[in-house]
């Protein structure tokens, strides 16, 4: 099984080769399609670097300026992938409005059939991280794919017909960009907004606390990154015991952690002597 730093560095291995392959053939063999799925290659490159670098970053220890640590550092990758398909996504759009009539090369779909080569490897690579900050990645890679099929078809019979096969292949491929674009601004406001966890999950946590005799007076999480969990509970202590109070919260944290990697917070609201 490939170490988690190998699997990287061949993941960005065979997209950088990807990449050039298509760039050959947009440039070289005059293929407005192949040129658009080769921009998008070169967002992908770039954004699977900072995606990493802020991988990096996210697992650095707390500090004074972070007091919980650096955990959410790591969709600013995210974040990027984002912004740097919009702003392919741009260029494109100006691409296909700015056309006139071309002749495609043959050896335009052969250079977009090795890039999908390469990029099929990279994704096989990179759905290992499905659900991490490598997701967004993983989800315009397996878009190169779909990209890379279109092209090839495309580029082929605009260079067997006409070129105007190749240039509806480039207008599909701007509009299919925009449209992962929506979809995955909407998954990443919806991963940075607190969502709560599955009821399932909060029921589990507050049954771990209550079934070692405390009472949960009140419970809220939320998600930190895809995987982590964060809660903030109330609990009503009992005064009169305080040594099994103290080991039942402490073995209730812990389950809490190992079981649903969720870090909780207590606050306590002392019980009252005419509620006893």
């Amino acid at each position: 099984m490939l170490r988690k730093e190998d699997r990287l560095l061949l993941i960005l291995v065979f997209s950088l080769a990807g990449g050039i392959f298509k760039i050959a053939g947009g440039i070289i063999y005059h293929s407005k399609s192949v040129l658009v799925d080769a921009l998008t290659s070169m967002a992908n490159l770039a954004s699977l670097v900072l995606i990493l670098a802020f991988m990096k970053k996210s697992s650095m220890p707390p500090d004074e300026n972070h007091h919980f640590g650096h955990v959410r550092l790591k969709f600013g990758g995210s974040i990027f992938t984002l912004m740097a398909y919009s702003f392919v996504a741009g260029i494109a759009l100006m691409e296909v409005l700015s056309s006139k009539a071309y002749t495609v090369s043959l050896g335009a779909p052969a250079m977009a059939a090795l890039g999908l080569i390469c990029y099929l490897v990279a994704i096989s690579l990179s759905k290992e991280s499905r659900g991490g900050p490598l997701g967004y990645y993983a989800t315009f890679t397996v878009s190169e794919v779909i990209e890379g099929i279109t092209v090839i078809a495309s580029s082929l019979t605009g260079a067997i017909y006409s070129y105007i096969f190749d240039y509806l292949g480039s207008i599909a491929l701007t509009f299919y960009i925009f449209y992962e674009l929506l979809k995955s601004f909407k998954d990443l406001t919806l991963k940075v907004s607190d969502i709560a966890p599955p009821l399932k999950i909060v029921e589990g946590i507050k049954k771990s606390f209550e079934s070692r005799g405390l009472s949960v007076e009140e419970l809220r999480m939320r998600y930190i990154d895809e995987k982590t969990l964060e809660g903030h509970m109330i609990i009503i202590m009992d005064k009169n015991n305080m040594e099994d109070f103290e080991e039942a919260l402490s073995e209730a944290k812990r389950e809490a952690k190992e079981k649903y990697n969720a870090e909780i917070f207590v606050e306590f609201d002392r019980k009252k002597d005419n509620e006893k």
